[in-house]
């Protein structure tokens, strides 16, 4: 009966035990439950902490980086606006002196076309002028008493006269009056045709009188045809190679090319 009873008492310690051990078991484990709800707050708390800290730090980070990224673009900016500003000042510079050298160089111009018309305005009077005196040297030759008297002599016709109408001194008187109007034009006849003789150098001196063929056949006395072989001969001197050129044409323009005016 002891056995039974013992056994019932051990039965009744061991469910005593158990109940005391849950109800231990209960209370630490509250006990650890409620440290661990406070811990895990406090680790919360301590965990927002770090999290806003490492936050901080990455955007003052963050703010840096952007500041050092502005203040890169800025110098950027502020290097590119000066190159473009340099260039621009350049430019108008280049500019203002093109534009400078171009009114320089247009008023060069100018006054070099105002010169050259002012030019050409006294060429074109004085080729007026020498027109003038070439036409008064050629009436003062033709209404000199020389000239006077050869256009009497070239209508004058002496019936059975075999020698010329001018003698000597005619042909002195001649080439007088010649020499006065026109002082180079023997001496360039001599340098064109130095071996021309002295009857060709005369009928080149009558030849500025203007006479016809038939006027210089009566004052030399020759026939028509005559005058015309000498007129070729003395054209040949002078290196005339045209026939047709007309003989008393270029000893024309000849004295006025070549005598001093």
């Amino acid at each position: 009966m002891f056995a039974p009873k013992l056994s019932l008492m051990n039965g009744k310690m061991i469910r005593i035990c158990l109940y005391l051990y849950i109800i231990f078991s209960f209370s630490g484990c509250k006990g650890i439950y409620t440290t661990a709800f406070a811990r895990r707050d406090s680790y919360s708390v301590f965990s927002d902490s770090v999290e806003d800290k490492y936050n901080l730090k990455k955007l003052i980070a963050e703010n840096r980086r952007l500041m050092n990224f502005q203040q890169q673009n800025l110098i950027l900016d502020s290097l590119f606006a000066t190159i473009c500003l340099s260039l621009i000042i350049e430019y108008l510079s280049h500019a203002k002196r093109k534009r400078n050298k171009y009114q320089s160089e247009l008023s060069a111009y100018e006054s070099l076309t105002k010169q050259l018309s002012k030019l050409n305005n006294q060429k074109e009077e004085i080729e007026k002028m020498k027109k003038q005196i070439s036409q008064l040297k050629k009436e003062l030759l033709l209404s000199s008493k020389t000239g006077k008297k050869l256009a009497h002599l070239s209508e004058k016709i002496i019936p059975g006269k075999t020698d010329s109408l001018l003698h000597d001194k005619d042909w002195l008187q001649i080439e007088k009056t010649v020499n006065t109007i026109y002082p180079s034009f023997l001496s360039s006849i001599a340098k064109i045709a130095p071996d021309m003789s002295p009857a060709e150098i005369q009928y080149c001196l009558l030849t500025l009188f203007e006479f016809d063929i038939q006027q210089e056949a009566t004052l030399l006395n020759l026939n028509p045809e005559s005058i015309s072989k000498r007129r070729l001969r003395v054209k040949k001197r002078l290196g005339i190679a045209n026939e047709d050129t007309n003989l008393q044409e270029y000893l024309t323009k000849l004295k006025e090319e070549i005598v001093d005016v």
